[in-house]
């Protein structure tokens, strides 16, 4: 991968240089004779037994896979190619800005319950000047987390 830069930014590249080759592999075995195209189960059990060769780098980031992750991978692959393969680290449970930043959190919160008729709108208003400098989340984002309290 590119020298200069750190494991953090190297991750999601590696996986997804990682899943290509899969891919690929799997590719080649299935025209090979392997069993007709869209069947992963076959292949990710040979892979996972270590009949299926792969790099040791790849082995090291997925020491086994499963039919349905194999699956979903080729599809995108399919559709977008490589960088369709990228991790969507953006939407885990638990990591959006109101679980992370407990004082914007409960600002929101003190601000639903002391003007409960106000839309977002008017809350992004506020929070914009209570929070000046600072990056807020997106209006959608505070929709979402106010829908959540109903």
């Amino acid at each position: 991968m590119g020298e200069g830069m750190n494991g953090q930014e190297q991750k999601p590249q590696k996986m997804a240089a990682a899943r290509v080759v899969i891919l690929e592999t799997y590719r080649s075995w299935k025209l090979k004779g392997h069993l007709g195209w869209g069947t992963f189960k076959p292949f990710t059990e040979a892979y996972n037994s270590g009949e299926v060769i792969v790099p040791p780098w790849v082995r090291a980031e997925y020491p086994s896979i499963g039919a349905q992750y194999l699956g979903r991978w080729w599809r995108l692959y399919e559709q977008h190619g490589a960088a369709g393969l990228l991790p969507r680290y953006g939407n885990r449970k638990g990591q959006g800005v109101f679980d992370t930043d407990p004082e914007l959190r409960e600002v929101v919160l003190g601000l639903r319950t002391g003007f409960p008729r106000e839309d977002s709108a008017e809350i992004m208003a506020r929070l914009e000047v209570a929070f000046a400098g600072r990056k807020l989340p997106s209006r959608r984002s505070l929709q979402r987390f106010l829908a959540s309290l109903s």
